[in-house]
């Protein structure tokens, strides 16, 4: 799309390519507004809808309606979170007039929302008010708009993750062990295990080609995940393929007498929530994946190789989000480092004495 100009009247115009002719002539259409901004707006509907709007968008809520309506493309999910944030986030932001918001207008919303109490008694965390942010950018962009503002980051955080042997002993029996052993085992997330199906399993291995998420609070099937590396092909460990055959009908399932069915109910994602948080409180089921991916770490197992089981995109984001430190193995690290310590302090105590035997 062209760059608005300014004119002599002080005015703003553009021209749009709308298309062809019958004889393959490009066809532009010139559209002159009060105000840039204006000119930006009209040329985004022309572009897109094929007509000039007689209204024009005069608020930051107006902005963001007209860029979800253009989100056609992405995921349900995606486009319910956009949603989401356009009704909870940075409501005193909504109403104000782009054409007089300032920097410091876009700054003072960010720092209240980041002090904001939400109704469960917590503050909102860094992370939500800079996706919030994002969309707003996102939808004011269009009109070339931008601001340089700063954004709350992530206070450190210390993650105490539970042996992978204390996690087995709890849910080892349990109506949960499956879900449970596919995350902690195979770095499944929650809606990649919602997502298995009888058929997922296959030569000895589990296809994850589908996922299924709440949408609305509707479970809703994906053939793709957010990310393409999540699709993925995972050799099936004995002991799950076991555990499958005993806990589900998939041997039934094999032998041709039922149709093919999910192997965890879609419906029972908050029941292992809740039964996992009784079983080891100090656990939530997405840091089974977590744990997954330290015991990897612990295991000196090759970045490259650890991304495929994870589905991990880069390794930044496995090393920084999802990998963490035991603290037995931690302990045994300071002992290393305190050893190592104590036997120089002993071999400098023991040189001392022997010089100050010479000397005497």
């Amino acid at each position: 799309m062209a760059t608005p100009k300014k004119t002599k009247s002080g005015n703003w115009t553009m021209q749009v390519y709308i298309g062809c002719d019958e004889n393959g002539k490009r066809i532009y259409k010139r559209i002159t507004a009060p105000t840039k901004i204006d000119v930006m707006y009209m040329a985004a509907k022309l572009k897109r809808d094929g007509y000039i709007p007689q209204s024009r968008i005069t608020t930051v809520g107006d902005c963001i309606d007209e860029y979800i309506a253009g989100c056609e493309f992405l995921s349900p999910t995606t486009v319910a979170g956009y949603r989401m944030l356009r009704r909870t986030m940075f409501q005193s932001m909504m109403d104000q007039n782009i054409r007089t918001l300032t920097q410091k207008d876009v700054q003072d919303a960010i720092n209240t929302e980041s002090r904001r109490i939400t109704d469960r008694g917590t503050k909102v965390s860094p992370k939500y008010v800079r996706n919030a942010y994002g969309l707003i950018r996102a939808s004011l962009k269009a009109y070339h708009i931008s601001f340089d503002v700063k954004l709350p980051k992530d206070d450190p955080k210390f993650i105490e993750l539970p042996s992978a042997e204390e996690v087995i002993n709890a849910v080892r029996g349990s109506d949960i062990e499956l879900p449970c052993m596919l995350a902690m085992w195979l770095s499944l997330s929650m809606s990649e295990v919602r997502g298995l199906r009888f058929s997922s399993i296959r030569n000895g291995c589990l296809y994850i080609d589908q996922v299924v998420v709440d949408v609305d609070g509707r479970p809703v099937v994906k053939k793709k995940a957010k990310v393409e590396t999540r699709n993925r092909v995972l050799a099936l460990p004995g002991y799950i393929r076991e555990l499958i055959s005993r806990t589900t009908q998939y041997d039934d399932y094999c032998a041709g007498k039922i149709p093919d069915q999910y192997l965890i109910e879609m419906r029972y994602e908050y029941q292992i929530r809740r039964r996992l948080n009784k079983l080891v409180p100090q656990i939530t089921f997405h840091q089974l994946r977590h744990l997954n991916a330290s015991i990897m770490l612990m295991l000196n197992i090759p970045d490259k190789y650890a991304m495929e089981r994870g589905g991990w995109a880069t390794p930044s984001v496995m090393k920084k989000v999802y990998q963490h430190t035991f603290s037995e193995e931690r302990k045994r690290v300071d002992e290393t480092v305190d050893d190592y310590f104590n036997t120089l302090l002993q071999l400098d105590a023991t040189k001392a004495c022997n010089a100050h035997a010479t000397n005497t």
